[in-house]
């Protein structure tokens, strides 16, 4: 019998969890569990390959889990027992592309706060920890392939969690992890919402994840904050603001850090956008010291990592905002050779500096293609606000042109339905 797309197969496959990481996850849930509702009995319930098997295919019993199963699986996906094991029905968004779903942003801000609370205001095994540790670090692994609105969803359930095992006030070694663990969450939250557009909430969760990161005292994660927080200033048109914060970042801990690595090409950008040459030059030349020195995990495809791919594709834009673009070229090249196919946002920023070089160099109707195309070929769901901010602003520069060519025009009707309903202002800078 073909297995059915239940809620429990759908999540499992989405967080991408083997039968082993599974477990891990179901161990965390059920000492959770115990420590909350003072059922030693939780602590121990068992999870069987056979079970997961079964779960993974949608076969239960007709009696269906035993309670105590059951209680651990409600704690775990955060939904009744009938809504687990129900069909499925994933399908398109019931929102624009590109867009939220109605009222997620709010749900998000009310635990924003309550987590920014449980900072500024348990017990938990080394299990439960390094389950944490590992939940974390898959959410920066899926920032480079999942769509804005299912990381935010996901997030939001996550960090909520882990404000409940602040709430606890664990051993101080748990506590030091717990607490440098919602930094990064924080700093991921505000990374979605800045792709999204959403400056105010994107600051706002950044100053959760710096109170976090102080109060962790670890200087590789406060360098990655001051890294994420320049490019939120980046993004939302404060250029001084974003070079200023790069530089922070850069000098925060005494060797290199990923936060550095991130820094010094976000810094190039901002100098370049601002004209300057020489500072973006010398600023391209620290970031490509900082990706030697970085090993490992560090140049891993992940939000906490920095790779060759995203030094190239950083380099590029800096370099066509300085109008170099044969060197620009180059760079987009390399970067669009090393990205992996399911990297979207970064490949289709990349496409855009691309048309925006033909467009310096004298070929608005290829740059109006360019364009157009970058945004067909893009999965809908990918459609972010970065993305679609960046091509509106191209579409407006193609639009002072004398004799507007046609497929200027074309690019002007692909855009239509994809604007988001706040129209980036002439202001805000391009990234």
């Amino acid at each position: 019998m073909p297995a059915r797309t239940t809620n429990f197969r759908a999540t499992v496959q989405q967080r991408r969890w083997t039968y082993e990481a599974f477990c891990i996850q179901w161990k965390r849930a059920c000492e959770e569990l115990a420590e909350r509702d003072k059922d030693p009995r939780l602590a121990t319930v068992p999870m069987s390959r056979r079970t997961f098997d079964r779960w993974m295919k949608g076969d239960l019993t007709e009696r269906g889990p035993r309670p105590d199963t059951a209680r651990v699986l409600e704690y775990l996906f955060g939904m009744p027992m009938g809504q687990i094991f129900a069909q499925s029905h994933e399908g398109p968004p019931d929102h624009p592309a590109g867009q939220l779903p109605v009222g997620e942003p709010e749900r998000a801000e009310a635990i924003r706060r309550r987590l920014e609370g449980t900072l500024t205001s348990g017990h938990i095994s080394e299990a439960g920890l390094t389950s944490w540790e590992e939940t974390v670090a898959w959410h920066g692994r899926a920032t480079r392939f999942r769509p804005e609105g299912d990381l935010l969803r996901d997030l939001r359930h996550d960090v909520d969690a882990l404000s409940r095992a602040l709430d606890q006030r664990q051993s101080l070694g748990a506590m030091h992890r717990l607490t440098r663990f919602s930094a990064q969450m924080a700093g991921l939250m505000s990374l979605v919402l800045v792709r999204q557009g959403d400056d105010h909430n994107a600051n706002a969760w950044l100053r959760v994840a710096r109170i976090a990161a102080d109060e962790a005292g670890d200087n590789d994660v406060r360098a990655w904050i001051f890294a994420e927080y320049a490019y939120a200033l980046f993004y939302s048109g404060d250029l001084t603001g974003a070079a200023r914060a790069a530089r922070r970042a850069q000098v925060i801990s005494a060797q290199t850090t990923v936060g550095a690595a991130l820094a010094a090409p976000l810094e190039a950008r901002a100098h370049a956008v601002m004209g300057d040459r020489q500072e973006a030059e010398a600023a391209l030349g620290r970031a490509e010291d900082a990706l030697a020195h970085l090993h490992g995990d560090d140049i891993a495809e992940s939000a906490f990592g920095y790779s060759e791919a995203q030094l190239r594709f950083h380099e590029g834009n800096a370099l066509t905002h300085l109008g170099q673009t044969d060197r620009a070229r180059e760079a987009q090249q390399r970067a669009l050779h090393l990205y992996p196919a399911d990297e979207h946002l970064d490949r289709a920023l990349i496409e855009l500096d691309t048309a925006m070089c033909l467009l310096l160099d004298g070929e608005p109707a290829a740059a109006a293609d360019r364009t157009a195309e970058t945004l067909q070929k893009l999965p809908e769901q990918h459609r972010s606000g970065i993305i679609l901010t960046r091509a509106c602003q191209l579409e407006g520069q193609l639009a002072t042109i004398p004799g507007l060519p046609q497929p200027a025009r074309e690019l002007r009707d692909v855009l239509a339905p994809l604007q988001p309903n706040t129209a980036p202002t002439p202001e805000r800078k391009a990234p």
